[in-house]
């Protein structure tokens, strides 16, 4: 804040400095969600940071799927799972996301040599009638998606 009060002229260059320019989304077509903002897609699928948070894997999910009684994404547990749900109100999926932080910054962030984390990164298709989710983990900076690698 200082900087640009000092450098007027840095104002323009901090506007280009985040995630949507820098990974020119706009170009592709994609849209960046605020942090905080949940995204409901077909009426079916929440899109959200997420609030719920368990030691294990998927129960942060399932906390996140009961409250909102629809399937969905999320991030916050930094854990990545799918998991399901069949009740009297329908069938849902919910699916953790991962993350896609360094294992330093992991560490540092929680203090912590090994977290209960895992790198990972979700891709949903919609069939024009239901979602079908798949989690893609990363293994030594790649990941597998439709028999491809990616690095």
């Amino acid at each position: 804040q200082a900087l640009l009060c000092k450098y007027p002229v840095m104002a323009n260059f901090a506007k280009q400095l985040n995630i949507s320019s820098l990974a020119n989304m706009d170009e592709l077509g994609w849209e960046v969600i605020d942090y905080h903002e949940r995204l409901i897609l077909n009426d079916t699928l929440c899109v959200t940071h997420g609030e719920a948070i368990a030691p294990e894997s998927g129960a942060g999910g399932m906390k996140e799927m009961k409250t909102r009684m629809m399937s969905g994404v999320s991030g916050h547990s930094h854990r990545a799972s799918i998991t399901t749900l069949r009740n009297e109100q329908g069938s849902f999926t919910w699916c953790e996301a991962g993350h896609l932080a360094s294992d330093a910054v992991s560490q540092e962030y929680t203090h912590e040599k090994i977290t209960n984390w895992q790198k990972a990164i979700v891709a949903m298709e919609w069939d024009g009638k239901d979602w079908w989710p798949q989690l893609l983990m990363v293994k030594d900076g790649r990941i597998v998606y439709n028999g491809r690698i990616f690095r």
